[in-house]
């Protein structure tokens, strides 16, 4: 016993100077709170600080040294913190160290999680620091503890269960995170205590900006919302954006597209608004808006886009042949500079015509133009069109109005039906009164590839009405369209019924 007790002498001699050039002292402050302390009175003492980082973990030694499990080593692990308690950056250890590195010792390594720093610490202690484990909770605004203290699973040093006493948990006051160590060191660590204060924090800065909407039509609004990390200070905090584009779209904004920058959150919020004015495009122009906070760039990006097609319509959308109608196209937007130039079709032009093409001018966002219905005298329909106009991915590019062209009815007999049939059904032939001889009439549709028809239909003797069955035959193959079922009876008397294929729905429309 006596060689080994030798030994360890010679080895604590040996090491006086390793240990006081790693245990580089540090003052404490008057606004420093220590905790109690844990060990003995043996060794020399040492101060071990983060300065103007908060204390979140701690590096060690231990091992078993003759006596029982000492904690051989420390030294504190530190991180800077922004305004709303979160870490800046990694954690890195201190200058110094207390204690002595031992070859064979069991190293340990324990760190709050990202956010919290240590609050507290328990363990077990005789003479010398056998073994211990930290508190850790979350910072919140300005560094502050915030929240309840969590035991970290780790311990550094061993489980001597005769002799020394379990101790703590001794917890930092005032709400203020660990700093740094304090207490008596030589081979071992002989006693240890927390150092408490609150680190000092960067101004409330700018954690979280988003933009709504994502893809605007020139012309509109962005609304920007930014929030800080923390509540403004007295006198608020001046938040500043900055646009950021490229430089041939330079022009596809104003000058000043927000009024009010910078602007200012005031004292005790933490949330802010500002509007980000657009003009009308001609094409796409990608905005980029960053916010320069203390610890990153902030951005969030938006999409200026032209106007598109919102809508055609037809005034009237029933009319007679002859007679002229007004179409109207709609954009969602305002025209840019030289208007939008929109395409026009009539998919039967026999029915109706439309010009070639139709001008939006610059700063409007609809227009009209003429339909044409030729005096044919007989009953038709049209499904006119607009496209040839930007549309964002998975929008229409055509946008559709039917008309329907119908004939003053002839008195010799009318045609009824439901005003909507589910793929198919009957339309009536009526007579004023029963037919004396047997009357068959011809049938035809103008579109026997979408609604059929059968050719003939007969009225019997006796009676003054007969059904035929008109039947979808397919749907419509681009949106919107049309179909004419026309009756003519012996005397050449004709009538007709216009009709409108929705989907699968046939609706008659004249």
């Amino acid at each position: 016993m006596r060689t080994l007790l030798h030994s360890v002498f010679r080895q604590r001699i040996a090491r006086v100077l390793l240990t006081a050039l790693l245990a580089t002292p540090a003052m404490l402050t008057a606004q420093d709170a220590v905790t109690s302390a844990a060990g003995g009175d043996g060794g020399d003492a040492f101060t071990l600080s983060c300065g103007a980082k908060a204390m979140v973990g701690i590096q060690g030694r231990w091992q078993f040294h003759v006596f029982g499990y000492f904690v051989d080593y420390l030294q504190p692990l530190c991180v800077s913190v922004n305004t709303g308690g979160a870490w800046i950056g990694t954690p890195t250890p201190t200058s110094g160290s207390a204690g002595v590195i031992y070859e064979f010792a069991n190293p340990v390594t324990v760190v709050c999680p990202s956010g919290a720093a240590i609050s507290g610490f328990a363990g077990q202690s005789g003479s010398y620091v056998d073994r211990f484990q930290i508190y850790c909770t979350y910072l919140g605004e300005y560094g502050k503890l915030s929240g309840s203290a969590t035991e970290q699973p780790t311990s550094i040093g061993g489980d001597y269960r005769t002799g020394p006493a379990l101790f703590g948990p001794y917890m930092c006051p005032d709400n203020k995170p660990g700093k740094g160590l304090t207490g008596k060191a030589h081979d071992w660590i002989d006693r240890l205590a927390l150092i408490c204060n609150v680190a000092p924090t960067p101004p409330a800065g700018v954690a979280f900006m988003s933009l709504n909407p994502k893809t605007v039509v020139g012309g509109n609004s962005v609304n920007g919302a930014v929030t800080l990390n923390a509540h403004a200070p007295s006198g608020g905090t001046t938040v500043g954006v900055s646009v950021q584009i490229l430089v041939a779209d330079e022009a596809k904004i104003p000058p000043n597209p927000i009024a009010v920058s910078p602007f200012t959150i005031p004292a005790g919020t933490t949330d802010g608004s500002f509007v980000f004015h657009t003009i009308p495009v001609s094409s796409s122009v990608n905005v980029r808006l960053n916010i320069g906070a203390p610890t990153a760039l902030i951005t969030d990006t938006f999409r200026i886009v032209p106007p598109s097609l919102a809508a055609i319509s037809l005034g009237p959308n029933r009319t007679k042949p002859g007679l002229g109608v007004t179409g109207t196209v709609s954009l969602n937007g305002a025209a840019p500079s030289g208007g939008v130039s929109v395409n026009l079709t009539s998919n039967v032009p026999v029915a109706a015509t439309v010009p070639t093409t139709v001008v939006v001018p610059q700063g409007q966002s609809s227009t009209t133009f003429p339909v044409t219905v030729p005096s044919t005298g007989k009953s038709g329909c049209s499904v006119i069109a607009a496209s040839g106009v930007f549309a964002l991915p998975g929008t229409p590019l055509v946008r559709q109005a039917v008309l329907a062209v119908s004939a003053p009815a002839n008195t010799a007999y009318t045609l009824s039906m439901t005003s909507v049939l589910s793929a198919s059904g009957p339309v009536t032939v009526t007579y004023p009164t029963v037919v004396k001889a047997r009357q068959v009439l011809t049938i035809v549709s103008s579109n026997p590839a979408l609604v059929s028809a059968p050719s003939t239909v007969s009225v019997p003797v006796g009676a003054a009405s007969a059904d035929f069955t008109i039947a979808l035959q397919g749907l419509a193959p681009s949106g919107a369209n049309c179909a004419v079922v026309t009756v003519t009876d012996a005397a050449g008397n004709v009538n007709a019924v216009v009709l409108q294929i929705d989907g699968s729905a046939i609706k008659r429309i004249g």
